[in-house]
């Protein structure tokens, strides 16, 4: 496949028209909300554009990909969905096909396998895990991601991860990676998902004056009052890893006094069949 059409167009579309795309389709497929998806020339296909026109290209995802190729779809088609907002007023969903019987992820470096409640905060799982005796779908991942502002970024139900569009900044799925950011460019949430393991590399997650914070392979995680850092370590088999709390009925969080709040560090954890593993309270 050429890199570059008849016209000289570059096949490699910039990332600010991506954005553009991404928030005029509704962070999914235009017409039914789903992911992964393709950016798709619409009116014009690629092979005549001059130009990468934002308003004239969409996300499809690969079964309405397809049937536009094969003509059981149209451009008017398309057109009809993004004028009357089907794939911006429904949810974006991505169902994991396959997950395998020792599945586990790692929190900014930190490995949780076998466990039922990963990290709680507020007696809300931010994800949780079941285990079922169907050998194809032998653990079910549950569970609410949140934003700075404690607002749901992605809800996660029986392994299908659910994004409301639109959410409060840029969303964008390749491949096994799914990345969100703020308004203001800054990183919310990021993790990569596959079969045998969900690598979050970036969350940040509120609700009151509770956070989970991990980036850079340092899981910080408290309150305004408390902060615990764990770097490292393997937990398997326990009831809960980690439960945060939060002290008081409301806040408003800034990153920079997240960043700055002392801590103590733990460093390689190891815990294994337990009730409960780390507790941070007020």
């Amino acid at each position: 496949m050429s890199n570059e059409n008849k016209n000289g167009l570059k096949r490699n579309i910039p990332e600010d028209i991506k954005k553009e795309v991404r928030n005029r389709s509704g962070f999914g497929c235009v017409c039914c909300g789903s992911i992964p998806y393709t950016y798709h020339h619409n009116r014009i296909p690629f092979s005549e554009a001059k130009q990468h026109d934002p308003d004239d290209i969409v996300l499809l995802c690969d079964q309405h990909h397809r049937m536009f190729h094969s003509g059981a779809l149209d451009a008017g088609d398309i057109e009809l969905a993004v004028r009357t907002k089907r794939g911006v007023n429904t949810p974006t969903r991505y169902t994991q096909p396959i997950i395998k019987p020792d599945f586990y992820v790692k929190w900014s470096g930190v490995h949780v396998q076998a466990t039922q409640q990963h990290v709680v905060v507020d007696y809300e799982p931010v994800l949780s895990f079941a285990f079922s005796e169907n050998p194809l779908e032998p653990i079910i991942l549950s569970g609410t991601f949140r934003a700075l502002d404690g607002t749901v970024l992605c809800q996660v139900m029986r392994n299908e991860f659910v994004v409301d569009a639109p959410v409060n900044g840029d969303f964008s799925h390749t491949g096994n990676r799914f990345v969100f950011n703020r308004n203001d460019n800054q990183p919310a949430l990021s993790f990569t998902l596959g079969s045998s393991c969900m690598e979050i590399d970036y969350i940040l997650h509120t609700h009151k004056d509770a956070f989970v914070y991990g980036c850079d392979g340092l899981l910080r995680v408290g309150n305004s009052k408390h902060v615990l850092g764990v770097r490292g370590g393997k937990c398997t088999e326990c009831n809960e890893a980690i439960r945060v709390q939060s002290t008081m009925p409301s806040h408003i969080f800034n990153m920079n006094v997240i960043k700055k709040l002392p801590y103590n560090e733990i460093s390689g954890m190891n815990i294994s069949q337990c009730g409960g593993a780390v507790l941070v309270r007020a």
